[in-house]
């Protein structure tokens, strides 16, 4: 049986749950000509003769957000019209699912990672093991365990892939494991091979060195540390975050995010190459329960690309600015964004955990919601960023150049988060819920020109 329903202006079909038959989930709008939709590049006309922050008009009569200074010091800022114009379509076609019931049970999926043969790893952070699937959809073998050996792991806290390299990070250990994906490109088509017998071998590990934390870390910095490889050449960068708990002790503490380099020694370097504010938490009136930060409150959202690119935005606006990893300014760009307006309940319904939503108050909420909410980069180096949308049932997807220049638009379920793009293929995540069981769907990403 077909079901057909409507989100926004989006038509969705569901096919019928038979895994031999493929699902085209979504429908939507496709600009058939890049050069119709132009950069308009504006050099800032602004005269600023201050610190203090000033904002500007673009030359199409939209009102910028404020601009940081690095942005205002840099010549390049592009501003992009409002409303472009999109015909055309993209479609998703739902292909295969991994880690769902059958070979293995997860307690805490980790996103997942996909090499250049299609595998997908999927690693389990209280398991501490990393289970790998071949891209029809078979379980291939496992990678680590629990322990303090080599290629083993503590605190298994993210994976990724470059360049058919998959570095696992073990904060705890302080610790990261890179492991050679090209002695596992073998198809397990024998019966008589158990998975056991399929290895995938561990060729370095790079060692952090503690005592670089002692320039860096501050009293108030959660721990330990997230770490991500920026680039195909094994850029690392190191991220630490200050801790809410900080402002019990002082209100008008002023947390930050940065971001350090991490060398293949194991050396941090102690200059930090980018740093953002974090915006204040709530308190509860039960101590027992730690300052938080809503889901209204935009955050700053960061994004690496293969090339080592960091792209940055403080979320409240469509205004992103890239860095290399030295933290020099490149260029920004803007889209004009009609922001949706909040009301109280919405604000205390975005709270997960019950308990908390009567510390949202009229008077600490914003005018209204962050017009993004998360934002990656695919192996193209396109920029996909959710947008904050009236439906509070999906996120508007916009997919952009690296430039900021806009391909497409989408609409996807909220409840099925995004997580990955890359080989022409789209990575979902889909939980189950009466169970809670979680399985990562791939979708074969069509786009088609009118």
């Amino acid at each position: 049986m077909i079901v057909r329903y409507y989100i926004g202006r989006v038509k969705f079909q569901r096919l019928s749950l038979d895994p031999s038959i493929q699902r085209k989930k979504q429908i939507c709008f496709l600009n058939p000509n890049r050069k119709v939709t132009t950069v308009n590049t504006w050099r800032l006309l602004c005269l600023f003769i201050s610190i203090s922050t000033i904002g500007c008009v673009s030359n199409d009569g939209s009102e910028l957000p404020d601009l940081s200074e690095s942005i205002r010091n840099g010549e390049d800022l592009s501003v992009y019209p409002a409303n472009p114009e999109i015909s055309g379509r993209i479609e998703f076609v739902r292909e295969q699912t991994f880690g769902g019931a059958g070979e293995v049970f997860f307690q805490a999926m980790l996103r997942p990672a996909v090499d250049e043969s299609g595998r997908v790893y999927l690693g389990d952070r209280l398991l501490n093991v990393i289970h790998v699937y071949q891209p029809t959809g078979e379980y291939v073998t496992s990678m680590g365990a629990a322990g303090r050996g080599p290629g083993e792991f503590m605190d298994l806290s993210n994976i990724e892939i470059q360049s058919n390299r998959l570095y696992a990070f073990d904060p705890r250990q302080f610790r990261i494991s890179i492991f050679n994906l090209d002695y596992a490109l073998i198809e397990v088509s024998d019966e008589s091979v158990s998975h056991a017998q399929v290895v995938i071998p561990l060729i370095d590990t790079i060692l952090i060195h503690p005592e670089g934390f002692q320039d860096i870390r501050k009293p108030e910095d959660t721990f330990p540390p997230h770490i991500f490889v920026g680039g195909k050449d094994g850029t690392y960068i190191v991220q630490l975050r200050s801790n809410p708990v900080a402002y019990l002790h002082n209100a008008e503490y002023e947390g930050t995010v940065r971001y350090y380099r991490l060398d293949e020694d194991g050396f941090i370097h102690s200059d930090n190459i980018f740093e953002q504010a974090l915006p204040s938490p709530l308190f509860h009136s039960d101590q027992r329960f730690a300052p938080f930060v809503p889901p209204y409150i935009g955050s700053p959202l960061v994004a690496f690309s293969n090339r080592g690119e960091l792209y940055w935005t403080g979320a409240e606006e469509f205004l992103v600015s890239v860095h290399n990893t030295a933290g020099e300014f490149s260029h920004a760009f803007y889209h004009p964004f009609d922001r949706q307006m909040i009301t109280l309940e919405e604000a205390r319904n975005s709270i997960q955990m019950a308990a908390l939503r009567p510390s949202v108050v009229e008077p600490d909420l914003p005018d209204s919601w962050p017009a993004l909410e998360e934002m990656f980069i695919d192996d193209e180096n396109r920029l996909w960023v959710s947008t904050i949308v009236e439906d509070f049932d999906i996120y508007e997807w916009w997919v952009l150049e690296d430039t900021g220049e806009l391909i497409t638009k989408f609409e996807w379920p909220r409840d099925e988060p995004i997580e990955l793009v890359k080989n022409g293929y789209m990575y979902t995540r889909e939980t189950e819920e009466e169970t809670g069981l979680q399985q990562i769907i791939r979708y074969r990403i069509e786009m088609e020109e009118s």
